[in-house]
């Protein structure tokens, strides 16, 4: 969903979500006063008892998100939702209010909501007040009737509130009350630590401190009894490879040191057996592990052993494949740092932004991966006369060059031009046809503008 915001003080504006009606059905339509966004904010959800505005989607949780004002910031919060909202491509945390700004993008699954701002309506206005009406009535034998209307309408205004009072009153509690129950049957921390966070204050926090520690105590008891169970396992078997597996799954157990000792232990036992081994069952260990170390590690325990020689040959053939891998690394190290050179100068250029600084880009880097990209902003400078003169013919060039190379926004942008006749004649079956290149090279918009197309070609 697109967030356009006019650059308004916040008090001074109403916050719109617009529908779509006639592209598709998951689209609602709510108008919130500024005023309702202090504060707390608003609750938009799919469950009509516990938000203040209901969006009936399936991606739709039950509280799904908070829309609030802090200063002259608009803020929208993920109330620990089943399907996160993703701002500007970035998954929200819980519980985190992020600003919204008119460049960001939010969407919830394949639910779009459209965020609009319009001016309220300014309070001094007296348009409806009929030309030339008294503001106060001369004659004094009506203020009575007036003093006895104004006073019957504030008690039954008093009444009504108070009615009203102790029903919302009644749905906080029954919000609390399940939000804690639901924490109850699940056990889990974050269930708990999510109604602690929605009610600070609330009935159940101690309650929910209490069982937060019951299920991490708990977990700490089950971990120590995993811990003893495995280094039990581990002196039972007693190799190399039981200790071994203790000390990675529990690098800091209470049996660390221990497992330590045992395991230098059977290392110093290994070795004091492998050099009674005779000298061909060490080849043999040195020609299976095939490593310089080994090969190593042989010639010096048998200098002039009948393998010698072999071991020799196959430490030269070691040492040249480490050369070889060297040089491979330093290949592509080179490339590396091709690439980043590619990209420094391509940052540079869309910090101009002009023809000329992608044209120098394009000279000294053909054949790059950001060739496409940079042929399409050439294109769009042309076409909207931005550092040269607007020419949608040249434009059009470039967006078909940068196309063919496979950049999906100038598929985009040539379907554009084509659809609206832009620098060429108007051609729905060409503006078609890249929007479905579009959609099948991943655009995300492609098939959505596709299917206004096609129902723009329908209507008579």
């Amino acid at each position: 969903m697109e967030v356009n915001l006019p650059e308004l003080p916040y008090h001074d504006v109403s916050f719109t979500i617009m529908p779509k009606e006639n592209i598709m059905n998951d689209r609602f339509f709510f108008e919130i006063k500024s005023s309702a966004l202090e504060n707390n904010g608003v609750v938009i959800g799919s469950d009509k008892e516990l938000c203040d505005y209901v969006a009936n989607a399936p991606e739709i949780s039950r509280r799904h998100a908070r829309l609030s004002v802090s200063g002259a910031e608009f803020l929208i919060e993920d109330l620990n939702s089943e399907l996160a909202i993703v701002v500007n491509g970035r998954q929200l945390k819980p519980f985190c209010p992020t600003q919204i700004t008119p460049q960001t993008i939010v969407k919830i699954g394949e639910t779009e909501i459209e965020f609009k701002i319009v001016p309220d309506k300014d309070p001094l206005d007296l348009s409806s007040t009929v030309a030339g009406a008294p503001l106060r009535h001369s004659q004094k034998s009506k203020l009575g009737i007036l003093a006895m209307v104004i006073l019957f309408g504030v008690l039954s205004i008093g009444a009504v509130a108070g009615m009203g009072f102790g029903y919302q009153y009644y749905q906080t509690w029954k919000t609390e009350e399940g939000i804690w129950l639901r924490a109850l049957n699940s056990n889990q921390i974050n269930d708990f630590t999510a109604y602690i966070s929605a009610y600070p204050e609330g009935r159940y926090r101690e309650d929910a401190i209490r069982a937060i520690e019951q299920v991490q105590l708990d977990r700490k008891k089950a971990e120590l009894a995993a811990d003893n169970a495995t280094f039990e396992l581990s002196r039972e078997v007693n190799t190399i490879f039981a200790f071994e597996t203790y000390i990675r799954l529990y690098p800091k157990g209470i049996h660390i040191e221990r497992a330590k000792s045992e395991l230098a232990r059977l290392q110093i036992e290994k070795t004091r057996e492998e050099k009674a081994v005779a000298e061909r069952a060490a080849w043999a260990i040195a020609s299976k592990a095939n490593t310089r170390a080994s090969y190593e590690k042989y010639l010096k325990d048998f200098p002039g052993g009948p393998n010698s020689d072999d071991a020799k040959t196959a430490i030269k053939s070691i040492i040249k494949a480490e050369a070889e891998r060297k040089s491979r690394l330093a290949r592509a190290e080179a490339k590396r740092q091709k690439m980043l050179q590619i990209k420094s100068a391509f940052e540079n250029a869309r910090k101009e932004d002009t023809v000329a600084a992608y044209r120098i880009f394009l000279r000294q880097f053909p054949g790059s991966d950001k060739e496409a990209a940079c042929r399409n902003f050439i294109g769009f400078l042309y076409a909207n006369g931005k550092s040269v003169a607007k020419d949608a013919a040249e434009g059009i060039r470039w967006f078909k060059e940068a196309a063919e190379l496979g950049h999906t926004e100038a598929m985009m942008n040539l379907a554009y031009h084509y659809r609206y006749g832009l620098g060429v004649q108007k051609n729905a079956s060409t503006a078609a046809q890249w929007y479905k290149k579009a959609a099948a090279a991943k655009h995300p918009y492609a098939k959505l503008h596709l299917n206004d197309l096609k129902k723009e070609i329908e209507t008579p």
